[in-house]
């Protein structure tokens, strides 16, 4: 709270996701509403499934590209006043024009279009950013995450009532409206972000040779950081056991009934007191937390876990309440160092590729891992997805042993 009060770029650059981000879910929600009453309802919640998901899976690629970018700030002003025009014209498109297949494909390729934009951009600015928040970045990464799941939080709920009251061409003309205060907002500041444009070789021009050679060495300059990949894997299995709560504790419910709630109702006191963990962890680990050992952190996330699998086995759901909200503190407290830790030790001139690498990692590998999990414990039982929930806790406290000097505690570096 502190780095967001003192800090006037980092406070808009986060003022402006706050914006844009509350848009795209209220939008992403009246459109999935709105595309469930025609016949083809279930082949149009999969292109605008897919339109958001692909973006996410080649931002390896625009990272790469976004390593060679120049006037970076510059480009990142016209990127944002692109995606107020393409979604102008989704505003034209469903309040002027009786809706349609064609138009729905339109749509889905505009905001495939917007979304990779936005991962090339937010890649292209990543060495900008760090520069902004690089004497507070804990505190500000942790701010920033817990921020943002309040936003997700509120978009969704906004999102709900507002598809009662507005039409999904006055929503889409509200999403174009937040991009167009995101812009105006980046225009204020982007003077004072000039001078922290990375400099960048001449000779470092894009083509398909540099292109490939350049990916592959930000692989291998990531995978030589042997601290942050195993923080990275013992996060990705720590976002793993919390994925699978939701449907996993249902599974236990329908046998075992938590006290005189409903079903419904538990599995909300579950998500709120997860949520809640996540944003406190956040908060806390650049704060108040800041001297707990990264090191140590993560021993007491691989505890609760454990805690979570004895819940399971146990089938109670109160000790998987109780350690699922402390396991949730932990991941949020280690999710802020993670990034920390990266952009405190890998060149800027690979910062996009490397990040969004590790983005993709932390994004694919847990949903995969995940959704087999949950397939095998709807299947034949949730006893059976405790020997390799198991393995990978084990793995987890193999890989942590060996991290002696880390260069990722917020008073580290």
């Amino acid at each position: 709270m502190i780095v967001f009060a003192k800090n006037k770029n980092f406070r808009q650059l986060l003022i402006n996701q706050w914006i844009s981000g509350f848009g795209d879910i209220v939008f992403y929600l009246a459109l999935m509403n709105y595309v469930s009453a025609y016949s083809f309802a279930p082949l149009a919640v999969l292109l605008i499934s897919l339109s958001e998901t692909l973006p996410q899976l080649i931002q390896v690629f625009t990272g790469v590209a976004a390593d060679f970018q120049k006037n970076r700030i510059h480009k990142y002003l016209h990127i944002q006043f692109s995606k107020v025009l393409l979604y102008s014209l989704v505003t034209f498109l469903l309040l002027g024009q009786d809706f349609s297949f064609l138009i729905l494909l339109v749509i889905c390729l505009i905001n495939f279009l917007s979304d990779s934009l936005s991962y090339f951009s937010g890649a292209m600015l990543t060495p900008v950013y760090v520069k902004v928040i690089e004497q507070d970045m804990t505190s500000a990464m942790g701010f920033r995450q817990a921020s943002m799941s309040l936003v997700h939080i509120l978009g969704n709920l906004a999102g709900g009532f507002l598809i009662i009251w507005m039409s999904i061409g006055a929503l889409a003309g509200l999403n174009a409206l937040t991009f167009l205060l995101a812009y105006l907002g980046f225009w204020h500041i982007s003077k004072s972000l000039q001078n922290l444009e990375p400099d960048l070789s001449s000779a470092k021009e894009l083509n398909k040779e540099n292109y490939w050679q350049h990916l592959l060495d930000s692989l291998k300059v990531l995978l030589g950081l042997k601290n942050v990949v195993r923080l990275l894997l013992v996060s990705t299995f720590g976002q793993v056991t919390l994925n699978i709560l939701t449907p996993v504790a249902t599974l236990l419910l329908l046998k075992r009934p938590f006290g005189n709630l409903q079903i419904g109702q538990s599995i909300a006191v579950l998500i709120i007191l997860s949520s809640v963990g996540l944003i406190l962890g956040n908060i806390l680990s650049g704060s108040l937390l800041k001297k707990l050992s990264t090191k140590l952190a993560m021993y007491s996330s691989q505890v609760f876990e454990a805690f979570i699998l004895c819940g399971f086995f146990w089938q109670n759901f109160l000790l998987v309440l109780i350690a699922s909200f402390a396991c949730s503190v932990t991941v949020g407290l280690l999710s802020p160092r993670l990034q920390k830790s990266v952009f405190s030790l890998i060149p800027e001139e690979a910062m996009g590729a490397i990040q969004s690498a590790i983005n993709l990692f932390s994004m694919a590998v847990p949903s995969v891992l995940s959704m087999l999990l949950i397939a095998l414990a709807s299947s034949v039982g949730i006893i059976y997805i405790l020997l390799p929930l198991v393995l990978m806790l084990v793995l987890s406290f193999y890989l942590i042993i060996p991290m002696e000097n880390l260069k990722m505690d917020s008073d580290s570096c």
